[in-house]
């Protein structure tokens, strides 16, 4: 017997949703009828595609080699279907991205945003965690697409620089390093109050990288998942921090926050978009890398 498609789109959405009844649905079918899908691929297969351990489904080595085969032959479906000579315009389908918290707070609702109009019948999925998170999710082909900060990427992923970016040290006006700005990295460090991003942002990374052997010295005061919280915590006085151009600048302007200037480090960085080397470009995912990279930002 051969394997289906559709049990191959089957295969695929349990994969990217963690569960058969979250694949149920997504693909508004019952929980019985996914999971006996997943079997008869498994009985034409000869060998299972996920270790099944205390409920949870954990792909194994012959789902993890499968799987970017079967995302590629469902894509292809789907453009056949399309149609050879359909316009631009008229792509059907689903991008799945994900970005670090900075990229996709900041940039990517105004770039996806004029995606969809122009792409009027695509729609795009985005999902903002840390740089560490999208890398993993681009990993397990949960998503099609990452657009992170940080600079370390596995051998499977292969990495676009996309834009340049600028950190920058933040302070409240009233802060002693806004009244007088450090003139070394010693006076940086001897600080008690620094409010950073959790470990494994691209922010966090990229700061600790400047310092190089000195990062240890660092006090952190808090750490917090979110760039909003930062920002509403150094505003409201309780502390510093360093941060991307890109989240501070309205409150830059405003006078909420104040640059603290620091000429001895390097907190310029690069943007990247990454795709997984096995991953099959389709017609609509193809136009949404040219629309990233033509597009043209006025903050960075």
């Amino acid at each position: 017997m051969p394997v289906t498609l559709r049990q191959l789109e089957i295969f695929s959405s349990v994969v990217k949703c963690g569960s058969f009844s979250e694949a149920a649905k997504e693909l508004k079918l019952s929980q019985p009828a996914v999971s006996m899908s997943v079997s008869q691929l498994e009985n034409i297969l000869g060998e299972r595609v996920f270790d099944r351990v205390d409920r949870n489904l954990l792909l194994n080595d012959r789902g993890r080699a499968i799987l970017p085969l079967a995302v590629e032959l469902c894509s292809r479906a789907d453009e056949i279907a399309a149609g050879p000579n359909t316009s631009p315009a008229q792509y059907v389908g689903s991008i799945k991205v994900g970005a670090s918290s900075t990229i996709g707070n900041y940039l990517l609702p105004v770039i996806l945003g004029g995606f969809t109009r122009q792409y009027s019948r695509a729609g795009v999925c985005l999902n903002s965690s840390n740089t560490e998170q999208a890398l993993q999710d681009l990993s397990s082909f949960k998503i099609d697409i990452a657009f992170i900060e940080g600079i370390s990427f596995s051998p499977e992923l292969q990495a676009l620089p996309w834009r340049q970016d600028k950190l920058v040290i933040v302070a409240h006006p009233n802060h002693p390093l806004a009244k007088r700005p450090p003139r070394s990295l010693h006076d940086l460090l001897d600080k008690p109050d620094w409010i950073l991003r959790e470990r494994g942002s691209g922010t966090r990374t990229i700061f600790e990288n400047a310092l190089s052997d000195h990062y240890h010295k660092l006090q952190v005061y808090l750490e917090l998942g979110h760039t909003e919280a930062i920002k509403s915590a150094v505003a409201s006085g309780m502390g510093i921090s360093c941060l991307s151009i890109i989240a501070v600048k309205s409150m830059l302007d405003h006078g909420d926050l104040v640059e603290v200037n620091v000429p001895f480090l390097d907190l310029t960085r690069r943007l990247y978009i990454v795709i997984h080397k096995d991953k099959y470009r389709s017609r609509l995912m193809n136009a949404f890398l040219r629309y990233c990279e033509d597009w043209d930002s006025q903050i960075i």
